[in-house]
């Protein structure tokens, strides 16, 4: 079963793929973050060990979801 979000205009995008994109610009923000504050232009996504947490308390189904849009944005 595929989740499905809609946003105030009624246009249809598929959970996962907004969970990715939003995962992906905290991934962008903090490499410029981090490239603004070491002044270092060659510092990358790859450069850093990415661990994404979910609360305990999630259902493994939940869970699952999350690291399948995690997956996603490589």
């Amino acid at each position: 079963m595929r989740a499905i979000l809609y946003d105030v205009n009624g246009k249809r995008a598929e959970a996962k793929t907004v969970f990715a994109h939003s995962v992906k610009f905290l991934m962008d923000e903090a490499v410029n973050f981090i490239r603004l504050e070491t002044r270092d232009d060659v510092f990358k996504a790859d450069d850093i060990k990415w661990v994404l947490t979910v609360p305990a308390i999630w259902t493994p189904r939940a869970k699952q979801f999350m690291r399948e849009a995690a997956y996603e944005v490589k």
